[in-house]
């Protein structure tokens, strides 16, 4: 029995053995896996140092700053970049709120921007604020702004990159404040500036060239210059433009015809010069276009005034020429019936010409000595055909004659005092009408008088008078037999204001903007002809309307005029036959009272009582 126990013992033994052995086993293979496992996580953890160091390396080689900071906005990591971005020490930074570097306007938009990104969980673009440095100093920032998430996906902070961009702003604003000053430049010029592409397309203007064109801005960029332009002056704008686009040479363009918006003709004279990119390629055009129309209806009305002129000279001129020649043998033959008819005929001219040099006066309000001599030596030409005559009886005689001639031309140049006093403007006004109808006694025309009492002005009535009649007298020419006018004041304080309604032919609206610019007159040149006044279509030098324009300015009070041409007479070359029943266009009176007509208005400060 004690040897089975000790055979179990030593298996038992055994058996023990046999597990330590199987555990050391283990042992050693655990130590084996631990030693490893415990290599790797050094390794691991040697790697996440290196990587950590290197992207600290990483962060803080950047320019621009790098920034993370929990939800309340405190940094809880950042770069060098932005400590020197903001001025304050890596210590001072650390857990600083981001408040504290922002002023509070700046400081509420970068809360919405931040709210925003943790609302919606989406990164932002750059976006500008102001950043305040620990030295007062202003920098300005483009910053982009993502979410940081926690081991269990919530929010926990935010991280970005800051970019310092005040250079680029300060240019921006530098570059901003030239562009204004440069448009302001451009919109204080009366004349027009364009830019066009190579196609004549505008691509910049300023106000001035949409007034020139008619257009509205937003209608005229884009469009092309072939818009307001005929076939044939478009022609010559390709050939100009072609030109500056091979040589390169700038130029400049006189008197193109440009078409406005409204329909309208107007001159301008453009300067033009190529646009090219930074590669030196030419990519369009530029210039200054300014608006001659005016001096274009100026050159107009001028070669309209030399032709009226012409007649208003000649005519009398040559009749006194004439007269003159004629006298000297009527003289020889003491035929003084005769001579005094003629001598009449002479006087009745001298009048005439008397007529215009004193609206020439008014106009130009000065007499020299030398222009006096020049339109004394005018007659004296004719005159000196008296002087040839070898009768001495007859001497004394052709001395009388010329005497009484140089008297009457030098009484032309007589200056006149301004003499104001009160004037009753209903009375005055019937008194020029009453005036106008004695003179026009052969003319079949009603003139309608609708007076207000009472109206008084404080002015020379040398002046009121001569514009009065010489509105009164432009209507009465202009409005054929069978006709009416009508005379309208009215007060309302403080201007009392004169209306000469004709319900003639009327002015067309090329000649509207010639009718106190001169010696003008709204017949064509091919129909003009001088008659006796007040007679239709009396021709005249058109020298009443500008003294009026000329006289307004000088004594401060206005005048203006509206007029529409008659419908079956649209230019001034149709002709109107003088008579209303004589019009083979109109139905009966009223259709030609309604067909057109001109009002020219005074406008006078009334007296203060």
């Amino acid at each position: 029995m004690e040897l089975d126990h000790s055979d179990v013992l030593l298996e038992e033994i055994r058996s023990l053995k046999k597990r330590l052995k199987e555990q050391s086993e283990e042992l050693a293979d655990s130590k084996k896996v631990l030693k490893e496992e415990i290599f790797k996580r050094w390794r691991a953890e040697e790697a996440f140092r290196e990587s950590e160091a290197e992207n600290k390396r990483l962060l803080e080689s950047f320019e621009d700053g790098y920034f993370e900071v929990d939800l309340s906005g405190n940094l809880t990591f950042f770069n060098e970049s932005l400590c020197r971005m903001v001025g304050y020490s890596h210590q001072e930074m650390m857990g600083m709120n981001n408040r504290q570097y922002m002023a509070a306007e700046t400081s509420k938009k970068v809360f919405e921007t931040f709210n925003e990104v943790f609302r919606t969980g989406k990164a932002t673009k750059a976006f500008g604020w102001e950043l305040l440095r620990k030295d007062g100093q202003i920098k300005h920032v483009e910053t982009s702004v993502s979410p940081v998430f926690g081991p269990e996906g919530d929010k926990i902070g935010f991280r970005g990159i800051a970019r310092d961009v005040t250079e680029r702003w300060m240019a921006e604003q530098a570059c901003r404040a030239s562009e204004e000053k440069y448009k302001e430049i451009l919109e204080s010029i009366e004349d027009g500036y364009y830019e066009v592409d190579i196609k004549g397309n505008f691509i910049f203007f300023n106000e001035s060239m949409c007034k020139i064109l008619g257009y509205p801005g937003q209608k005229l960029k884009g469009m092309n210059n072939r818009h307001f332009m005929s076939e044939e002056t478009a022609k010559r704008v390709f050939q100009t433009f072609n030109q500056v686009y091979r040589t390169g040479e700038a130029t400049k363009a006189l008197g193109w015809e440009l078409i406005r918006k409204d329909g309208e003709r107007s001159y301008v004279e453009t300067s033009i010069s190529l646009m090219k990119n930074s590669k030196g390629d030419p990519v369009g055009f530029r210039g200054i276009a300014r608006d001659i129309s005016g001096i274009k209806r100026l050159e107009k009305a001028k070669e309209r005034a030399i032709n009226h002129l012409s007649h208003e000279l000649g005519t009398p001129l040559s009749i006194i020429e004439g007269v003159m020649k004629r006298i000297p043998e009527e003289l020889k033959k003491d035929n003084m019936e005769r001579i005094h008819e003629w001598v009449e005929r002479v006087n009745r001219n001298l009048r005439r010409l008397k007529d215009l040099q004193t609206k020439i006066d008014d106009i130009l309000n000065e007499r020299p000595g030398q222009e006096k001599e020049r339109i004394l030596n005018l007659v004296e030409a004719a005159i000196a055909f008296l002087d040839e005559l070898k009768d001495e009886p007859l001497k004394e005689s052709a001395e009388a004659l010329r005497q009484h001639i140089v008297k009457r031309l030098d009484s032309l140049h007589r200056v006149d005092e301004v003499r104001e006093e009160t004037i009753a403007l209903d009375d005055f006004i019937r008194q020029v009408c009453h005036e106008a109808r004695l003179s026009m006694k052969e003319r079949q025309l009603e003139i309608v008088e609708k007076v207000e009492k009472g109206p008084c002005v404080e002015m020379d009535p040398k002046v009121l008078r001569k514009v009065c009649e010489g509105f009164l007298k432009n209507a009465i020419e202009n409005t054929p037999d069978e006709g009416k006018i009508e005379i309208e004041l009215k007060a309302e304080d403080p201007v009392a204001s004169v209306d000469f309604r004709d319900f003639g032919v009327g002015i067309t609206p090329e000649n509207q903007k010639l009718i106190f610019t001169g010696f003008f007159h709204t017949q064509d040149t091919h129909h003009y002809a001088s008659k006796k006044p007040y007679l239709f279509n009396a021709g005249g030098s058109g020298s009443d309307l500008l003294r009026a324009r000329v006289l307004s300015e000088k004594f401060g009070f206005s005048v203006n005029f509206s007029s529409t041409r008659c419908r079956y007479l649209p230019s001034d070359k149709d002709e109107c036959p003088g008579r209303i029943s004589s019009c083979p266009f109109i139905k009966d009176k009223e259709d030609c009272l309604t067909s057109g007509g001109s009002t020219f208005s005074l406008r006078l400060h009334l007296k203060r009582s």
